[in-house]
C-alpha cells in the first residue's frame, strides 16, 4: 500500500479587524488599503481593502520567528496615511483594531532633475521621516499622505 501524500503545513494565522473612516465626519471608507510595512522598505503585499461599509478583516503569519510587533499601513487617495502597530498575536488569535480614523491629507510625489533637466535615478528624498527613491526617470512618491497646509 501506498503512504498517503502529507498535506503541505500551512503557517499559524492570526486575524486582525475593523472599521475605518474619515476623521472630519466619521463616515465609513470603501477602498482604503492595508499593507504590512517593514521600516526602510517600500510598503509590502496588500492585506485588505475595506469594503462599502469601511470594514477590513486579514490574517497574518503568527510564527514563531515572527516579529514581535508588526507595523500596518492604511492609506487612500487624498487621506493621510495611518501607521498602526499590533503587538503579536498567537495563532488562531483574534484582534478587533476598533474605529481608525483617516484624516484628509495630499499625496507629495514628483521629479528630480540635474539642472540642465536631465532626470536623476536614485535620489534618496526624505519628509516627514519618510523616504522616498527616485526611478529611472526621476520620479518619487512618497507611500504616507501628508496634512494639508
Amino acid at each position: 500500500p501506498t503512504a498517503p501524500a502529507e498535506e503541505p503545513s500551512v503557517p499559524p494565522r492570526f486575524e486582525i479587524e475593523g472599521v475605518v473612516v474619515a476623521a472630519e465626519d466619521r463616515r465609513p471608507l470603501a477602498g482604503v488599503e492595508l499593507r504590512h510595512r517593514t521600516p526602510g522598505q517600500p510598503l509590502g503585499v496588500l492585506l485588505a481593502t475595506t469594503d462599502g461599509e469601511g470594514r477590513f478583516r486579514c490574517a497574518l503569519d503568527a510564527k514563531a520567528d515572527a516579529p514581535v510587533r508588526t507595523l500596518l499601513v492604511f492609506s487612500a487617495p487624498a487621506r493621510r496615511s495611518l501607521l498602526q502597530v499590533i503587538e503579536a498575536l498567537g495563532p488562531a488569535e483574534r484582534r478587533d483594531l476598533g474605529t481608525l480614523e483617516l484624516a484628509a491629507g495630499a499625496e507629495l510625489a514628483g521629479r528630480v532633475a540635474d539642472p540642465n533637466g536631465a532626470p536623476v535615478a536614485g535620489a534618496v528624498l526624505n519628509a516627514a521621516g519618510e523616504n522616498a527613491l527616485s526611478d529611472a526617470e526621476g520620479r518619487f512618491h512618497f507611500a504616507a499622505e501628508f496634512p494639508f497646509g
